[in-house]
Order: structure tokens, then C-alpha cells, then sequence
């Protein structure tokens, strides 16, 4: 029998959400991720720090002011949410993806708590830097 944590979930209809990843690191954790390019996704770095052993991924700092919090009053995100984002629709009716999944301060499922997400305008040049592609162009 399988088992799932989705919470409150809800569906997507296939092609809705394209630029959604989701991966499993050897059989153990598994991760969401936003894909970039058809050679980059954007993930949370604990979704892939015991696959890669490269500096720039271990020695980002994560600091308050690079943060978002958020909350719910039903549900926190979950194993498996990390690394996934949180999207927001701008006036073109374009998604751009705003916060990466990092962790929640509380038990999976839990209501009215905090979850954490790193804040991608943050890292925005570390991205481009890396990927050599260039984000948010108008």
C-alpha cells in the first residue's frame, strides 16, 4: 500500500505548472525544484549537498533578510516540499518564483505555523552567474 503526506493538496492538471521539478536522491529524500533550463533546476541546497560536493553550494549563508516567511491556518510544508517554490503571478500572467522551500517550524502538516523559504532575489546573481542564463528580463 502507498502512503502519501500531501496535506490539502490539490492536483495539477497536466502542463500547468511546467516549470515543476521533482526529484529522489538515491532512494532517500525526495525534493521539489523549479526548473530554469533543460540543464538547471533550482532546489533547495540540502536537496542535493550529499550528491555534489562543491563549496558554493554548502557556503551559502542563509540570514533573516534572505528569507520569506509564510503560513497557513491549514497546513506547513512537508518532506519533499523542500526545494519546490512558491510562485507569485505577475501582470503579464507570468509565475515567477519568488521563495525555494527550505523548512517549516513545525511538525509536517501542522496548522498556523511558520514555514521558511530562501528568497531568490537574493541569490538572483549567484543564479545567473552559474547557469549563465539571465532571469527576470521585462
Amino acid at each position: 500500500a502507498t502512503t502519501t503526506k500531501i496535506f490539502n493538496g490539490v492536483d495539477a492538471v497536466e502542463g500547468e505548472v511546467p516549470w515543476r521539478g521533482y526529484f529522489r536522491v538515491a532512494m532517500k529524500a525526495s525534493c521539489g525544484g523549479t526548473i530554469l533550463n533543460k540543464n538547471w533546476v533550482l532546489t533547495a541546497a540540502h536537496c542535493v549537498d550529499s550528491l555534489v560536493k562543491v563549496t558554493q553550494i554548502s557556503n551559502l549563508r542563509v540570514c533573516l533578510i534572505s528569507s520569506i516567511c509564510t503560513t497557513s491556518p491549514t497546513t506547513t510544508i512537508c518532506e519533499g516540499d523542500s526545494g519546490g517554490s512558491i510562485d507569485q503571478k505577475d501582470d503579464r500572467g507570468r509565475y515567477n518564483a519568488v521563495g525555494i522551500n527550505s523548512y517549516a517550524l513545525s511538525d509536517c502538516g501542522s496548522s498556523d505555523k511558520v514555514d521558511v523559504m530562501a528568497k531568490v532575489a537574493m541569490y538572483l546573481g549567484w543564479i545567473e552567474k552559474n547557469t549563465g542564463e539571465t532571469f527576470c528580463n521585462t
